[in-house]
Formats: structure tokens, C-alpha cells, sequence
């Protein structure tokens, strides 16, 4: 496919995301799906350019307008397609420039600036003057010396600090309250930018998980790398499928980021333990209890979504686990399966809905819908479901509260708030529980309770875990 088709296929796919309310994932599987004439190179050329574009939407669409008007070009007719096509192009120089994209052959072999240009303005866009091209790709030459100057630190740009960042500036005020200073904020920013690596957790992962690693590499051509944290994860920095693969039809290995790995050992389960899995969705974190476990305990995965609940059964029945129980909830009534196990659970995972703010990596349109209004009503939300899941848990028992988010007002300010309202829990430091795992994390202090994980620190999805034992 040439590079007009490739750069007009991703500005539509680009617009269909922005557009919908579904995941951006599930809407390029959709799209491409429906075009089966599209090849796998043009499939990851598409959704590698599309995911940069939106992941920095706010520089590509800045810059697209800006050099739009510099050119003395308006596109009157179509100014949505002018600016969808120029921000794309946008994508794909500056996704370049930055080494943003993990397929490494998607530019290996890409034509001059101007090249691309030339032909994508003629055939999409139906400008034949040759001089437009020529002074749009001089001018953005000089709009990117910028923008590489703002985000690798040799220069700042009050103005454009947001739109560089591809941060609204909501966020980043709500960032540098919490103490993050100028400098950690560009390189949280920056990190944000990059697509996030494949990560799959290994079963039983001291006797497996050097012994999956060669298989992937001999088997299947697959080169994996031990996770730096957690000691059940391989990393693989590009997309490949895995549903096909032996080791993921036994059960071997499953999706899952690292950060949320790190969940599962905040948790800490022993064998024996009853572990009531709040907000379960589709069982991830429960597959991993019940790995610590040994499948040797009783774990409660719930949900008020049944099409995510439903393949926590699937899932635990190719791995071999007998230990979890689903159990489906209603909003406005409480379970009487759930009943019994008021003040028997010796661990609460609370997992809670969020803005999904730390896995913008993957997720690119969390940072753009995310709102202070919509912020306001996670966290009165999350408070409430925290608060109920705490009757769950036994003396002496502990609750884990969760989220994907990065930001403060669904973390910190929750579990504060959470211990002020309810004096019969306490802080329950973390880094002696994750020390019984070998697990070391530099910025967490033998007195902390939680711990935020960032993409530009820690090399994961960003999260959020707390813990917190019943103490009377």
C-alpha cells in the first residue's frame, strides 16, 4: 500500500477513535477486521502511526493547524481532512524522530519528508503545487527542532508546556501539588508518548519462567526479557500474538502488565487464605492469588460486569485453578452470596473503576476524556466501594485498594480520607511484603503504605496500591 492509502487509512481510523467512546484498541481490531485487504505491514504501520498520533494528539493537532496557517492554506472546503491528514503526517515525522514506534522497519525505509508529502497532498488533499509541500515540511523542520528541545529539556516554553506534553493543564497542576517538580513531569509526559511493551506473567514462575523464556525464543522466535520488578514477568518489546502459542493454551502464561503484577504481590495471599477479589473484571489478579496461593485457597472474584466476570472460569480452567469463585453483583442489592463473609476474609483487593490515567500508553484516549468533573465522580465513587469492602475484611486482615491512575485525587486523597472515616484500620507497610518476594523498589520507604508506580520511573503502566490492616 502506498504511503497516501497508509496515511489516509490511519486518518480515518484516527477520527473513528476520537469519535467513539469504545476503547481505541477494540475500534482498530474492528477496522481492520472489516478491511481484509489491509496487510499485516500495513496494519502495524497504521495502528503504530494512529496509537502516536493519539497519544499525542495535542502536539500533532497543534502543529497540523499551525503550519496549515503558516502555509496560507485554510482548506475551506474540508478543514476536518486537512487537519486529520496534517496531523498524521505530523505523527509519522515526529514518531520518527523520537524512535516512538516498536517496529523498527516501519521507517527503516521511509522516503524524505518531502517525498511523502508531495504525493499525499496531490492525491488526498488535491493540492498539486508542489511549493505547498516544499514550505510545510520547512516549516515543521523548525516546529520540531522545538518541540525535541521542550521534551529532552534544552529549552522551555511556558506556552507550550501542555501541548508539548500532551497533558491537559489540569493535570499537570494536580501533578506539581503532589510535588513533582517541572523536570519528573517531562519525563513522565515523555514516557507517555512511547508504546507500552507486551508483558506476560509466567505460572509458577520459579520453576517456569526461565524455561518459558527459551521456549518463546527457540520455539517460536520470540525474544523475551526478565521484568526488572516483578519475578514472574517476561517482557517483549514487540507486538506478537501469543493466543496460538502451547504455553498460552495450557495456561502457562497470561497478559499482564508488570505494575499490575506488583498488585498481586501487595496482596500477599498464603495458602489457606480467603481473598475476596473486589472489581475482579476479567480475573487477572485473581489468577495471579491463586498462583501465590498454589491454588490452595478460596477466592471470591466479583464484578457487576458479567461479560468481563464470565472469563475469569475460562481463564482459571486453562490454567488449571479450582480456588476461584465469580460471583456477579447488583448495584442496588447486595449479594447474599457475599453475606457470609462479613468480617471472614483475611484479604480485600480493591481494585476500584478509575480514569485509567496510568495506561494511556496503551489506552491513549484516558488523558483526553478525563475531565475534573468526571475525576470528582470517580472518586466519590471509588470512597463509596472502598468503604463497603472494608466490612469484608476480618481483625487482622488487611484491604489492598487499586487503581490504574497516576493522579492523586484517585489515590492518596481516597485512602487518606478512607483511614480518617474508619480508625479500626491502619497504614500496612508494603516494602517488608514485598521484600518476602525479593522484590526491591528504590522509592519505596520501609514506613510506606503506598506506592504510585510511573511509566518514565518504573517502566510499567502507571498504578496505584495501598494496604491497610483491620487492627479491632
Amino acid at each position: 500500500m502506498q504511503y497516501p492509502s497508509l496515511i489516509g487509512h490511519s486518518a480515518e481510523l484516527c477520527r473513528i477513535i476520537k469519535k467513539s467512546s469504545q476503547p481505541a484498541d477494540a475500534l482498530a481490531s474492528d477496522y481492520m477486521r472489516s478491511r481484509k485487504y489491509i496487510g499485516s505491514h500495513d496494519r502495524r504501520f497504521i495502528s503504530e502511526v494512529t496509537f502516536f498520533a493519539l497519544r499525542a494528539l495535542s502536539l500533532c493537532e497543534y502543529l497540523s493547524a499551525t503550519l496549515w496557517k503558516e502555509c496560507g492554506y485554510t482548506g475551506e472546503d474540508n478543514p476536518g481532512l486537512f487537519n486529520d491528514i496534517g496531523s498524521i503526517c505530523v505523527a509519522l515525522f515526529l514518531g520518527k524522530r523520537l524512535h516512538a514506534f516498536t517496529h523498527e522497519e516501519l521507517v527503516d525505509n521511509l522516503p524524505e519528508n518531502i517525498e511523502i508529502l508531495i504525493t499525499v497532498f496531490r492525491e488526498k488533499l488535491q493540492i498539486t503545487d508542489e511549493h505547498i509541500a516544499e514550505l510545510w515540511c520547512e516549516k515543521y523542520k523548525q516546529h520540531e527542532q522545538e518541540v525535541h528541545n521542550i521534551l529532552y529539556g534544552t529549552s522551555i516554553n511556558d506556552t507550550l508546556t501542555s501541548t508539548v506534553f500532551c497533558l491537559p493543564d489540569w493535570i499537570i497542576t494536580a501533578l506539581m501539588k503532589r510535588g513533582h517538580s517541572y523536570q519528573e513531569i517531562r519525563e513522565l509526559a515523555k514516557s507517555l508518548l512511547f508504546p507500552a511493551p507486551l508483558i506476560i506473567r509466567v505460572k509458577k514462575p520459579l520453576e517456569n519462567r526461565d524455561k518459558v523464556q527459551k521456549i518463546l525464543e527457540v520455539n517460536n522466535d520470540i525474544h523475551a526479557e526478565l521484568s526488572s520488578l516483578s519475578p514472574a514477568g517476561l517482557v517483549i518489546k514487540k507486538r506478537v500474538s501469543l493466543q496460538q502459542l502451547p504455553l498460552y493454551k495450557e495456561g502457562m502464561i497470561e497478559v499482564h502488565d508488570e505494575g499490575s503484577q506488583l498488585i498481586g504481590y501487595a496482596v500477599n495471599p498464603k495458602e489457606g487464605d480467603i481473598v475476596l477479589d473486589a472489581c475482579a473484571g476479567a480475573g487477572g489478579k485473581s489468577l495471579h492469588i491463586a498462583d501465590l496461593q498454589n491454588d490452595n485457597g478460596e477466592i471470591l472474584s466479583t464484578d457487576i460486569e458479567y461479560k468481563r466476570l464470565k472469563e475469569i472460569y475460562i481463564r482459571a480452567s486453562r490454567a488449571g485453578y479450582s480456588s476461584i469463585r465469580s460471583i456477579l453483583l447488583h448495584k442496588k442489592k447486595e449479594s447474599s452470596e457475599l453475606i457470609k463473609y462479613k468480617n471472614k476474609c483475611n484479604l480485600v483487593l480493591v481494585d476500584a473503576p478509575c480514569s485509567g490515567m496510568g495506561t494511556v500508553r496503551r489506552m491513549p484516549m484516558a488523558k483526553w476524556r478525563t475531565t475534573p468533573k468526571l475525576l470528582e465522580k470517580l472518586s466519590t465513587n471509588q470512597r463509596a466501594i472502598l468503604s463497603h469492602n472494608a466490612q469484608y475484611v476480618k481483625i487482622g486482615g488487611s484491604i489492598i485498594y487499586a487503581t490504574c491512575s497516576i493522579l492523586p485525587q484517585e489515590n492518596e486523597e481516597v485512602v487518606l480520607d478512607f483511614l480518617k472515616n474508619n480508625p479500626n484500620f491502619e497504614p500496612d507497610f508494603l516494602s517488608d511484603i514485598f521484600a518476602e518476594h525479593n522484590i526491591t523498589i528504590d522509592s519505596l520507604d520501609s514506613t510506606d503504605f503506598f506506592l504510585t508506580l510511573y511509566s518514565s520511573i518504573h517502566k510499567t503502566d502507571g498504578f496505584f496500591v495501598a494496604r491497610m490492616r483491620r487492627v479491632q
